[in-house]
């Protein structure tokens, strides 16, 4: 017998050999016979297919009870040798299958032992593998403490597992809440109703879980605030516990005192009674639901502040008289003058900074040093002085040879006079004048040309303030010429550097009055309102300068010796 295998020593001379060929594979297999005694030989060869034993394996994936195990079969083959007949086992006296991979569900949680069968050609393997049903635990807790939003709630783990541990998760349903803990306890933050969740797993995975719904009602938010508890002034409690709806609240004070109430929001009056106190609001609803809130609160000693203070006019000083009193200890204040300006001392005065009549609310605080601080507050008037403080003047010849004419004026640059203001004129060398109102156009004969201080006091007629101003005026009838016949005059010519531009009424009120120099240089500028308008320019030196007064629509000329 020549084996095929192309090996020597696989050759035999045995009438009916056995033989193992080294690999899967074609071999062609010669038997050689020879006669005897003849020796005539005779060969026969015939192609001996060797198929090769399958590579079995498979992959196993456990499961849970009630879940399918799921079997992957791994097993090779040569190329080429097709495919192999598989038979699965799955060892719980069931049915098996012949599908390449298979799925499972026992009936019963346990250990079992899978057997997978290939079949190549009558070349067989087979490979067991233990694999599990795992046991599945049933989830269930009872509430066991717990009614309202303020208590903690208390839960029972009553779960059921046939063998093996398991872990709790808990969801509180309530703004992320979990718990780990076999049995839970939790303070929810808010009511109403909420689906608790409880899922168990085993040490094999295997889940199980419960929801049940656990009412949670509204407890009341229990605060309050309160003013300074003082020796002379009540305390006022403000009930500050948001309302719960579909509940009726119920309210108890204790003061620590020995007093208490049932108000929502009580005023307490401490009766001099100094020291620590201990108060508690308790608020009961009818749900049955309650919470308590207590504050460690002090009643401590308070001055009576007051003060005093007259009406001035605009520009003076107010004087405050302060009159607290305070039993003991050291005091400090602190006044507020309604400006945003402020004083700690005992008694200040205050100029305040306006022109018209202002009524401020002043107020005084008194502070005791450990102590109570106590205020009051004041309205003060301070009236308005006349807002025509200043006066124009310009010559009027029609009144008299050396005729002039004055007008109040105010700060915005407005002639006239003001109601209800009261006007004095004091005329030097020319005894004095009233006038009132807006007809306080005051005139004047002077006795020659010159220069003259002219004084105007304003009075408000309702609160006798007033102010004044002194000014001096130049008479010059030499310019009268100029001034009727261009509407602008200059005098006096020659200066020492101060003169005055006249003005007609014709030529306006509002104009520009600019000092030039020979060659046109603009060397002094400054707006006027018309009439007389003074001129400081000292500072020039000595020599012939041009005046050019400018009303926007027509401009005049003069010239001006300035003799310094």
């Amino acid at each position: 017998w020549d084996f095929g295998t192309g090996n020597a020593a696989d050759i035999t001379e045995a009438p009916e050999p056995v033989f193992q060929f080294p690999g899967s594979g074609t071999y062609k297999v010669t038997l050689s016979a020879k006669t005897n005694p003849h020796g005539f030989t005779f060969d026969t060869t015939v192609d001996v297919v060797v198929s090769p034993i399958p590579t079995i394996a498979f992959n196993k994936v456990n499961a849970c009870e009630g879940d399918q195990l799921k079997f992957t079969n791994k097993t090779t083959t040569p190329a080429g040798t097709g495919n192999p007949v598989y038979t699965w086992n799955f060892g719980d006296g069931s049915a098996t299958a012949n599908t390449t991979d298979a799925t499972h569900k026992y009936s019963k949680s346990g250990s079992y032992n899978v057997t997978l069968t290939a079949d190549l050609k009558g070349c067989i393997a087979t490979m067991t593998q233990k694999v599990y049903q795992f046991t599945k635990p049933s989830a269930d807790y009872t509430k066991v403490e717990g009614s309202c939003d303020n208590d903690e709630f208390s839960f029972n783990n009553e779960t059921k597992v046939a063998s093996g541990l398991f872990g709790s998760y808990w969801n509180f349903d309530d703004n992320g809440a979990i718990s780990t803990d076999a049995n839970a306890t939790h303070d929810f933050n808010t009511s109403g109703d909420k689906r608790v969740k409880l899922v168990v797993t085993s040490e094999f995975g295997c889940k199980d879980s419960i929801t049940k719904t656990i009412t949670v009602k509204e407890s009341p938010k229990a605060s309050y605030i309160n003013g300074p508890l003082c020796s002379v002034k009540p305390t006022d409690f403000t009930n500050t516990t948001p309302n719960v709806a579909n509940a009726v609240p119920q309210y108890t004070w204790d003061f620590g005192d020995g007093t208490t109430s049932g108000a929502k929001s009580p005023t307490k009056d401490w009766k001099g009674n100094l020291g620590p106190k201990k108060v508690t609001l308790t608020v009961t609803l009818d749900n049955g639901c309650t919470q308590t809130v207590i504050k460690d609160l002090v009643v401590l000693t308070q001055p009576t502040p007051n003060f005093a203070a007259e009406d001035v006019c605009a520009g003076d000083d107010v004087i405050f008289v302060n009159n607290t009193t305070w039993a003991q200890g050291e005091i400090k204040y602190k006044w507020d003058f309604g400006d945003g300006t402020t004083s700690a001392n005992s008694d200040p005065t205050k100029k305040y900074n306006t022109s018209v009549t202002l009524t401020p609310f002043v107020t005084l605080y008194a502070y005791i040093n450990g102590g109570c601080g106590d205020s009051i507050t004041k309205n003060i008037t301070i009236n308005e002085t006349p807002r025509t403080c200043d006066f124009v003047a310009e010559p009027d010849y029609s009144y008299g040879f050396y005729g002039m004419k004055f007008d109040p004026i105010n700060n915005s640059g407005v002639v006239g006079g003001q109601d209800e203001v009261n006007y004095v004129w004091v005329f030097e060398g020319g005894g004095s004048l009233p006038t009132s109102g807006k007809n306080a156009t005051a005139f004047n004969n002077f006795a020659t040309d010159g220069e003259y201080k002219v004084t105007m006091r304003a009075t408000m007629q309702q609160t006798g303030c007033e102010c004044s101003i002194s000014k001096k005026v130049v008479m010059n009838r030499s310019s009268v010429e100029d001034l009727q016949n261009g509407g602008v005059a200059v005098y006096p010519n020659p200066s020492s550097g101060v003169f005055t531009v006249a003005t007609s009424a014709v030529f306006g009120k509002g104009s520009v009055i600019e000092v030039m120099n020979m060659n046109g240089a603009v060397v002094k500028r400054m707006d006027s309102m018309g009439g007389m308008t003074q001129v400081e320019a000292s500072e020039l030196s000595s020599g012939m300068y041009l005046v050019k007064v400018s009303n926007g629509t027509q401009s005049v000329t003069r010239k001006v010796n300035i003799q310094n």
